[in-house]
């Protein structure tokens, strides 16, 4: 009974402590040193969301567009602003470029895209699905529902948006061919970490040969071992996503380097929320871990791939 109560969320928000970044995220030191590289919107890589992302003018501008606070820090501004920054940097506005989403709930991505010039088949899941989240807001099948005043017009969502009824756990075999996929924290709800990245691994054939992937989820801060992996959540270890890395590029695949600085940006970055939530809200307490969301770039094989732009702004640290 002590072991139960101290793993619950409410015991742990009562002894609630900042973030301490933990021996498994710091880089291995090279010659007795450490280069630290600050994850950014401008170069983005496969990352996670920190605060100082929170500062560029990236993240400032889609919150702006989307009509959210652009001062106010929220991780799921965060997974939106990264995967629109991810396509805008792949050059893919402006050409007729076709995207899918998995699980699109009523996030504004397709009709910024829309307003880009791209066109979207945006997917939900079937009738549980529906069931689980439509109460809460967060399921649509229709075009109407995806809407958003002030991006583009209806009449253009009418004319470059599908829907679509996906189950991601069984996905179809008459569609394909596209620029980009992607998906928002969506993956660590399929039923487990091995079902998660199934579904990454078997996604990558809707792409054409160099089309990209991106995927946001849930990311383990507390620990490499222990963590939750099941119904109705998951969160991924950085173990796990080194093992998923390796399974795609094993397919011919290839995923931009990994960059697993928490960040180190003062309070703002070690804050921890704990329900009921209110901003700053890039940390939070899941279950008896602390977690935050990470957004991982596959590029689909078939095309050379260069892989992040080089790093910028690295500070060098002696080695721990």
């Amino acid at each position: 009974m002590r072991r139960s109560l101290t793993n619950t969320g409410e015991f742990t928000t009562l002894h609630a402590q900042p973030y301490a970044i933990p021996i498994f995220l710091i880089p291995e030191a090279i010659d007795g040193r450490i280069e630290i590289f600050e994850p950014t919107l401008e170069s983005p890589s496969s990352q996670m969301c920190t605060a100082s992302q929170a500062d560029e003018e990236h993240y400032r501008r889609f919150c702006e567009t989307a009509g959210f606070p652009p001062d106010e820090l929220h991780r799921k501004y965060w997974e939106w602003s990264f995967i629109y920054r991810v396509i805008e940097d792949a050059g893919l506005f402006g050409r007729g470029a076709r995207g899918l989403v998995f699980a699109v709930g009523t996030e504004p991505l397709p009709a910024m895209f829309v307003a880009r010039g791209c066109d979207i088949l945006a997917s939900d899941g079937p009738q549980d699905a529906k069931d689980m989240w439509a109460s809460a807001g967060e399921h649509s099948d229709t075009v109407e529902a995806l809407y958003k005043p002030g991006i583009c017009s209806l009449d253009d969502m009418r004319c470059h948006v599908e829907t679509r009824t996906i189950d991601m756990l069984d996905l179809p075999d008459d569609i394909g061919g596209f620029d980009f996929l992607w998906s928002s924290c969506s993956i660590e709800h399929l039923g487990g970490i091995e079902i998660a990245g199934d579904f990454v691994k078997n996604a990558m054939r809707m792409l054409k040969p160099g089309g990209i992937a991106v995927h946001t989820t849930e990311f383990n801060l507390s620990s490499n071992t222990a963590t939750i992996d099941g119904w109705p959540t998951c969160i991924f270890r950085k173990t796990d996503l080194e093992a998923l890395t390796r399974d795609l590029v094993g397919l011919g695949h290839s995923v931009s380097d990994w960059n697993f600085w928490p960040g180190a940006n003062g309070e703002r970055d070690a804050h921890i929320d704990y329900p009921p939530h209110a901003p700053p809200h890039l940390k939070i307490g899941l279950y008896q871990f602390t977690a935050t969301s990470i957004g991982m770039i596959i590029r689909n094989a078939g095309a050379d791939f260069a892989g992040p732009p080089a790093r910028q702004g690295a500070s060098a640290v002696p080695g721990l």
